[in-house]
């Protein structure tokens, strides 16, 4: 860290109006250690920055948490620095600079977008980029916000040519300098149907399993990307989409009776433990519809284990007496096996 880095954070610290909590989050990559040794600087620095420092195995790359829409996947130094202050200055401030406009767009937003910002140390450009999208979404609960150092991270950036570059539910690009305004029309815009597994995997990251169950049964459907993270070989992403599940069960049986045939055309690639998961779902929508495919599992060439959870979401149907007004209807919808 230059001393002219180290005048800039001492400078943040006089104008912080309250203290600022941040997060960082390592794991075992070697480069954790250059993050930790910027957040001990930062808080010699700017004592009104508290860093609580955790270790997540899980995680692919560490990261600066700013706020709970906010990963900084960079080390701030030289023209990146500023923008990071900025961002802490204004979680302070519990305000942002967005114009009226932007405002008023983002006013209208009510779809979860997960953004990735890929800079490069000393571009020109991607100060601004980070300033103005960090800006987003400190202002939105709707946009989440990656920040990434692609020379760094080279491997997360494989397919990124140039810098900046905004990467949106890892899909759709926009390289160099694009208006603002314009990305975040087309994110209001968006068929809520064409949302990525990372976007639900991200919302439920952060705890909002009840948000995206609202979602679901506000746009009344089963969103492809949702049901693929049944499949998700992580434990917590699997645990949030089943809570979701959940809580769309209890709002609107008939709705969730849907992702039925959703999991049971999945359930013969996922591992052992998804399927586990699936079978459990199927018990807690209570639908009879899924007596059949269940009465297969159970006397099917699966693990023990597997059976045994069939066995269990057919005593949970039949016991709760869910689904009776339905019972045998639609059955034919649903394909036995694979």
């Amino acid at each position: 860290m230059t001393s002219e880095e180290e005048k800039q954070i001492s400078a943040l610290n006089h104008r912080l109006n309250l203290p600022v909590d941040i997060q960082l989050i390592t794991n075992t990559d070697e480069r954790s250690e250059g993050f930790l040794h910027f957040c001990d600087d930062l808080e010699r620095l700017a004592p009104n920055v508290r860093v609580q420092r955790k270790k997540n195995g899980d995680i692919l790359y560490p990261a600066i948490h700013i706020g709970d829409r906010i990963r900084y996947h960079a080390i701030p130094s030289g023209p990146e620095m500023a923008p990071f202050l900025d961002a802490l200055k204004q979680l302070s401030r519990s305000s942002t600079p967005l114009s009226p406009e932007l405002t008023a767009i983002l006013d209208q937003l009510n779809t979860p977008a997960s953004l990735d910002l890929f800079i490069a140390p000393h571009c020109p450009h991607c100060p601004v980029a980070v300033r103005e999208w960090v800006e987003v979404a400190l202002t939105t609960d709707w946009v989440t916000l990656n920040i990434i150092d692609g020379i760094l991270f080279p491997e997360a950036a494989d397919t990124i040519r140039s810098a900046p570059t905004l990467v949106l539910d890892g899909d759709f690009r926009w390289a160099g300098r694009t208006p603002v305004g314009e990305i975040l029309s087309i994110l209001v815009d968006r068929n809520p149907a064409q949302l990525s597994a990372q976007t639900f995997e991200t919302m439920l990251g952060e705890g909002d399993a009840g948000r995206v169950a609202e979602l679901i049964c506000r746009e009344q459907m089963i969103f492809q990307g949702f049901a693929d993270l049944f499949s998700n070989e992580k434990w917590p992403v699997r645990l949030g989409a089943m809570v979701a599940m959940e809580i769309v069960a209890d709002r609107d049986p008939k709705l969730a009776e849907t992702a039925i045939a959703l999991l049971w055309d999945r359930f013969d690639t996922m591992p052992d433990v998804a399927r586990g998961d699936a079978l459990y779902i199927f018990g807690a929508i209570g639908s009879r519809r899924a007596l059949p495919l269940l009465e297969t599992v159970r006397g099917g060439d699966y693990s023990d284990d597997i059976r045994e959870a069939a066995q269990e979401a057919l005593e949970s149907i039949l016991e709760s007496g869910c689904g009776d007004s339905r019972a045998g209807a639609g059955v034919s919808d649903f394909k036995i096996g694979s």
